[in-house]
């Protein structure tokens, strides 16, 4: 069950950039996004990630940063699912 002062929301629909913040701490920001399919990734600590089961097609990748933004990129999956290696780099 929520802490007293939170919030649920239940999504029916997808749902881009939602900004969740703390009351007690202004650095403590998080934005959340809601998608209508299972296709998307959040990178592990060493910033890799890895979408499984797209079916075969074009596709547009994006990589969000909290400072960096975000940058795009196209990518062909085959039929076969053959996997291609992308690279986003954010510099400080």
């Amino acid at each position: 069950s929520p802490s007293q002062g939170s919030r649920i929301r239940q999504f029916t629909a997808p749902a881009n950039k939602l900004r969740v913040t703390c009351d007690l701490h202004s650095n403590m920001l998080m934005y959340v996004y809601v998608f209508d399919h299972p296709y998307f990734a959040v990178t592990g600590e060493d910033g890799r990630f890895e979408i499984q089961g797209l079916p075969p097609g074009d596709y547009e990748v994006t990589a969000r940063h909290g400072v960096g933004g975000a940058q795009k990129a196209q990518v062909e999956i085959p039929a076969g699912g053959a996997s291609e290696d992308l690279e986003f780099v954010y510099r400080r």
